[in-house]
Formats: C-alpha cells, structure tokens, sequence
C-alpha cells in the first residue's frame, strides 16, 4: 500500500465518554489503510491540527462539551479556511444537527449507534469524494 492510499483520521473528543472515544479508536485502527494522525479535545485544537497535520478527514464526537467551539463552529471555521480535511460528525441528535452540519460543511453524520463497518465505509466514501450524509442505521446488541 503506498501511500497515497493512506487515509489520515483526526479524531476530535472534547471530553466524552471515554468508552465511546475507545470504540471509535478501536475502529478506526481496524480500518484498512486508516492511521490515526492526532486526537484533540477541542473545536480551536481541531482547526490547528487541521492546519498543521493535514488529515484527509476529522471525526468529531458531537455529543460531547467541547471546550470552545462545538463540532458546527469548528466544521464551519474548517471549511471556511478552505482546507482539504472532510468532517464526519457523530451525534446521538442526528435530526437536530443534519441542518446545521450540512451548512456548516460537513460531508458526513453518523450516529454512534451504527456499526463500526458503517463508520468505515463513510470515511472510504468520503475519501473517494463520493457524497455520504447520513446513517440511521441502530446497533443490534
């Protein structure tokens, strides 16, 4: 694999649920061709690193308090800048923020109660530039 396939993840968790931040980890790492480039915990952290690291895509867990800028300022803030990275953003209150996220730039919902293969296949598809919104798919166990 060379490395123009590589995607690279910035994760952003402004405080969650610590279970929640592993699962996602622990996702993220069983994707093929998925690294995880930095981790943050707020939406002024996220705009830096996404200066600074340029990761092709940024999942932000919604539902936490982020410190500072929430993940609709901070995706906003990121696509305003114009820079490359695409915004996936997992929330519980998916009707509540698909406006919103939409809006703001975003290139993708999920709800954390979607399996980990749903989450991966949004970032390929993101990565492709394929357009992927939203997944209201509910966990089984």
């Amino acid at each position: 694999m060379n490395t123009d396939d590589i995607i690279r993840v910035l994760v952003v968790d402004g405080g969650g649920d610590e279970a929640t931040t592993g699962r996602l980890r622990q996702t993220l790492s069983t994707g093929i061709g998925i690294i995880i480039a930095g981790e943050v915990g707020s939406g002024e952290e996220a705009l830096a690193a996404a200066r600074h690291l340029s990761p092709d895509v940024i999942v932000m867990l919604a539902d936490s308090e982020m410190p500072g800028m929430d993940s609709i300022q901070t995706t906003r803030a990121i696509t305003r800048e114009g820079l490359s990275a695409r915004v996936v953003i997992i929330t519980e209150n998916i009707a509540e923020n698909l406006v919103p996220a939409i809006k703001a730039g975003a290139a993708g919902l999920f709800s954390p109660g979607a399996g980990s293969e749903e989450l991966l296949s949004i970032i390929y598809r993101i990565r492709q530039w394929s357009p992927y919104t939203l997944s209201l798919q509910q966990s089984c166990g």
